[in-house]
């Protein structure tokens, strides 16, 4: 003993027909047990969600029947001309607008996705209840005893692969954030439009002192300016003497090398002249000076 839901929409209206089908060891009977025809609402409704809609009232139709009837049903079968409602019903990766949502999860509440089935629109009986017919038209019609198909000893389901269509209006968009990286050699050109060096300070002296959450109101002193040029000759260095940095992590630079004779060393990550000078008592920046390129463009070449 089987229950079958058929359902269907049209700009006129939707519906949906219930059939019980006996099937015995002789014979195979169909009968109507239940149909409900609305008019399409007055605001204007696109057509999958009319048909959308009538699933639901198909789905809420089985659960009356469950429970009214006095008959054990060995199995239930739900049909749709629809290829989009079932593309709904059978989605699990993408998210739609509250409409189709809400729909969707009442048609799953109460069926599960593997009992909805495709029907042809020529054998769908639900048909006749989303357009309308009139009375000798209906007498004529499949409309009290079921498509053909039913009353077949064995029923032969559309074997369909239902897929969202691309660009559907229901799915939801979705958003992708993208982050932009700012290298260091285009932070760098920034500086460029700047003719001065102590006005280059000032601005990467505030720059620091705003990521710390220093207001700012509090004056740039001078640790503030010699922090900042630290970065300055790190950007500069990092540019033109990438590997030459690499390089000296790594051991020493080849005798062939420009810089050689300035005996590099790398103290902070910053480039700094070596020599016999790191025992004197001396600041740093007089015992090792800082290599700039502008220092590497003067040095004779052995």
């Amino acid at each position: 003993m089987e229950l079958h839901h058929f359902s269907d929409a049209s700009s006129h209206g939707y519906g949906q027909c219930s059939y019980i089908r006996v099937v015995t060891e002789d014979k195979v009977h169909c009968s109507l047990v239940i149909g409900k025809a609305r008019v399409a609402p007055t605001k204007v409704v696109t057509i999958p969600r009319l048909e959308l809609t009538a699933a639901v009232v198909s789905s809420a139709v089985s659960s009356v029947l469950k429970e009214e009837l006095e008959l054990k049903i060995d199995q239930e079968y739900f049909w749709t001309d629809s290829q989009v409602v079932l593309g709904y019903i059978n989605n699990d990766a993408r998210r739609f607008h509250v409409f189709v949502a809400n729909r969707v999860q009442r048609i799953k509440e109460t069926t599960d996705p593997t009992q909805w089935n495709y029907v042809d629109s020529d054998q769908n009986p639900a048909d006749h209840a989303s357009r309308g017919l009139k009375v000798s038209e209906l007498m004529n019609s499949t409309w009290f005893t079921g498509p053909k198909f039913l009353w077949e000893r064995e029923i032969v389901t559309q074997k369909l692969t239902p897929q969202l269509m691309i660009g559907d209006p229901e799915v939801k968009t979705t958003h992708i954030l993208q982050v932009k990286v700012v290298e260091e050699d285009s932070f760098l050109q920034r500086f460029e439009r700047f003719s001065k060096w102590h006005t280059v300070l000032n601005v990467v002296a505030r720059i620091q002192k705003l990521a710390k959450g220093t207001k700012m109101t509090e004056p740039v002193n001078v640790e503030d300016r010699r922090k900042a040029s630290l970065v300055l000759v790190k950007l500069a260095q990092k540019d033109a003497f990438k590997e030459e940095v690499q390089m000296l992590s790594h051991g020493n630079l080849p005798r062939s090398h420009q810089l050689f004779q300035l005996d590099p060393v790398v103290q902070d990550g910053i480039l700094r002249v070596g020599g016999r000078l790191k025992k004197a008592s001396l600041p740093l920046d007089e015992k090792h000076p800082v290599i700039s390129p502008l220092t590497v463009s003067v040095i004779p070449k052995v």
